[in-house]
């Protein structure tokens, strides 16, 4: 009689080949684009092209050696959205030279563009994200702008990081709202235009979950950077600064004739 002998099941290998491509493949899709990121780097202008850019870099310079939000280190300033300046003082941390500030926005561009593609390919498969990936990358005024210190890329990136928690929280929990709701929040304080965008937000969290007080929490955790940054405002100031103050100044450069870029 022949002895019984513990059989184990051979490991699915093609199972385990397809794992590791879906993992590999975005990979190979960006790996050309890292190498441009670092000539980049090391093509990275050392000076500013753009006014914006010195006021952006001189907020964060001040926040961080004086501690106070002002474009001269003096008198206190609520004339730039916050959101940005605070990306630029966390990376004054590794280095305040302007060619790695020009690198590290560039590098929110290729973080745009993955999750592009990851987005794409939860909603409408591989093929779509492939697509949607190529389509970010050659898009010219996005690459443009994201080799300057402009707030738009870190916009960008922040949208896209609050879309995909949220298409991700019925996998991962109720509790990825709260993060939801901080992303979209500083995305608001980094490019105030994204407050138009708030309403709808609230109403789609409001359908889709079983709970209707899940959009009232994301709404509560969106209101905390903008309460934090009202309070300031307020108290520096004594009157109420939702977000910024420009007192009109871009609507007359952006409509005047007579202005030039300058």
């Amino acid at each position: 009689m022949t002895p019984l002998v513990e059989f184990t099941p051979p490991i699915k290998r093609d199972t385990q080949c397809r794992t590791s491509l879906r993992i590999v493949r975005p990979l190979w899709l960006i790996a050309p684009y890292a190498a441009l990121a670092i000539i980049v780097a090391c093509l990275s202008k050392s000076y500013f092209t753009w006014p914006d850019e010195a006021d952006y870099y001189n907020l964060a310079y001040n926040l961080i050696h004086f501690h106070v939000y002002s474009s001269d280190g003096v008198s206190l300033t609520a004339f730039r959205p916050p959101g940005y300046t605070f990306f630029l003082s966390i990376m004054f941390y590794i280095s305040s030279n302007i060619a790695f500030l020009h690198f590290a926005n560039f590098s929110l561009w290729l973080c745009s563009a993955y999750l592009t593609f990851r987005i794409s390919q939860m909603l409408y498969g591989n093929f779509a994200g492939a697509i949607s990936l190529l389509w970010t990358l050659v898009y010219a005024l996005g690459l443009y702008t994201s080799m300057f210190l402009l707030p738009q890329t870190l916009a960008g990136t922040l949208f896209l990081s609050s879309l995909y928690v949220h298409l991700k929280v019925s996998q991962w929990g109720a509790g990825w709202r709260v993060l939801e709701g901080l992303l979209f929040g500083i995305l608001i304080l980094t490019v105030p235009m994204y407050l138009f965008a708030l309403p709808f937000l609230v109403v789609l969290v409001g359908t889709e979950s079983e709970k209707a007080w899940r959009a009232l929490l994301i709404l509560i955790w969106i209101a905390l950077p903008l309460g934090m940054w009202t309070i300031r405002n307020y108290s520096d100031f004594h009157r109420f600064v939702f977000i910024a103050t420009q007192g009109g100044h871009e609507l007359l450069v952006g409509n005047s004739p007579n202005t030039t870029a300058n």
